[in-house]
């Protein structure tokens, strides 16, 4: 069973963005999510849980559509900048490209510019 209740996507191929580089995979019966899809066919992704609860697999959704089975972690405002759990995504249209780079702390503090940076969202040391 599915985690995107009602969600066929047995057949469809993603696009994982990561890296700076393209993978195409395709989803397949056993398949509950982009993410297992992906690790089945030798992504290195980042997951903890699994369950939708950690947010390390966030990923922003930048071409097609997909459905979250359950979200516990992003924020409405990640939602509506397409931002999905790939633990829990499964693609709902054609050409979807998911990508992973696409999660650092610089996009973050770009929608929020008056809000104080915390010590955490500092610049590297050049050179780094």
């Amino acid at each position: 069973m599915k985690r995107a209740t009602g969600v066929q996507a047995e057949g469809r191929t993603v696009t994982i963005r990561q890296d700076g580089r393209d993978r195409l995979i395709s989803l397949n019966a056993e398949d509950d999510s982009i993410l297992d899809a992906a690790l089945r066919q030798g992504a290195d992704l980042p997951f903890a849980c699994k369950g939708g609860v950690c947010a390390t697999c966030k990923c922003k959704v930048v071409s097609g559509k997909v459905a979250m089975a359950a979200n516990y972690s992003l924020e409405a405002d990640e939602v509506a900048a397409g931002y999905v759990l790939s633990c829990q995504a499964l693609p709902t249209s054609g050409d979807v490209v998911v990508d992973f780079d696409a999660r650092g702390w610089h996009e973050r503090t770009a929608d929020y510019p008056s809000r104080p940076r915390a010590a955490t969202d500092s610049e590297p040391p050049a050179g780094a």
